[in-house]
C-alpha cells in the first residue's frame, strides 16, 4: 500500500512539461506532412520515343500508343537535347488522327515559344496531368 501512495505522488507531482513539447512538435510535424500530402502538386509526363524538327521549326514527336492516348491540343511540352542543359518549351498544337493533318500515326505537332535551332531533339515531355502526392500514390500501381 505504501508504494502505491508513492507512485499516486509521483504522478501527480509531474510536470509533463517535456513530454508535452514533444508531443506538439509531433502534432506539427504530423500536421506538414499531411498538408504536403493532399496540397503539393505532382506533374504526371509523358515522354517521346522519337522527336525532330520539322522543316516549318515545329517539333514531331512520336509516343507510345498508351501514352499518345492521354495527350490533348493545348498541354504544356518540353523539349530536350541529349548532353546538354538547355530546354524549349511549347504547347502541344496538332495531334495525329484527330482532324485533317500529314501527321503519322501517335505522333504530334508542338510549337515552341521561341526558335530551336536546327539540332537533334533528344526526347519530348508532355505534362498530362497535375495531381497532389497522395492521390498520385494512390492511382499509381
Amino acid at each position: 500500500m505504501a508504494s502505491s501512495r508513492r507512485s499516486l505522488r509521483a504522478v501527480t507531482n509531474d510536470q509533463f512539461g517535456a513530454s508535452l513539447f514533444g508531443l506538439v512538435v509531433a502534432c506539427l510535424i504530423t500536421l506538414l506532412c499531411l498538408g504536403w500530402l493532399l496540397f503539393a502538386q505532382v506533374d504526371i509526363t509523358e515522354t517521346s520515343i522519337n522527336a525532330y524538327i520539322a522543316r516549318d521549326g515545329s517539333v514531331i514527336a512520336t509516343f507510345e500508343p498508351s501514352g499518345f492516348a492521354k495527350l490533348r491540343p493545348g498541354q504544356y511540352a518540353i523539349m530536350t537535347v541529349a548532353n546538354s542543359s538547355r530546354v524549349w518549351k511549347g504547347a502541344v498544337a496538332e495531334i495525329a488522327n484527330r482532324s485533317a493533318n500529314r501527321l503519322d500515326p501517335n505522333t504530334i505537332r508542338i510549337y515552341a515559344t521561341t526558335s530551336i535551332p536546327n539540332i537533334e531533339i533528344d526526347q519530348v515531355k508532355v505534362r498530362v496531368a497535375t495531381l497532389s502526392p497522395l492521390r498520385y500514390a494512390l492511382i499509381a500501381r
